[in-house]
């Protein structure tokens, strides 16, 4: 899943927020990092690590222009019955704490497969 757009000022540091929530349970993850470089975390549903996150951040300092993140998803069999779908929010602020990213993403498993 990848987000674009347009940064009107360079930056050179941030942070992001992402939210896992699930159907019935509500909120399963919350987890904060910094916005620039790698960096993943487990979802753990009922105490069951059942995936992993990772977010390509930006190369920092990131210079005016395109802006470019990158949320990769990865459920794995452990899935609890009736955990079949996700959401995912992402949201990222700059060394201001100007908002630089704000993103929903529905997932789901059909036939085995992620579908966003």
């Amino acid at each position: 899943i990848t987000g674009t757009g347009t940064l009107d000022e360079g930056v050179s540091s941030g942070t992001y927020n992402v939210d896992v929530s699930v159907p019935v349970i509500g909120k399963v993850v919350s987890h904060s990092d910094s916005i620039c470089g790698d960096s993943s975390f487990d979802i753990k549903v009922l105490g069951v690590n059942v995936g992993k996150v990772s977010i390509h951040g930006l190369t920092c300092p990131a210079a005016a222009g395109t802006l470019s993140l990158e949320i990769d998803a990865l459920l794995n069999d452990n899935l609890p019955a009736g955990i079949g779908q996700a959401t995912i929010a992402m949201t990222a602020t700059d060394q201001s704490n100007g908002k630089l990213v704000c993103m929903n993403v529905e997932a789901k498993i059909e036939n085995g497969d992620i579908v966003v």
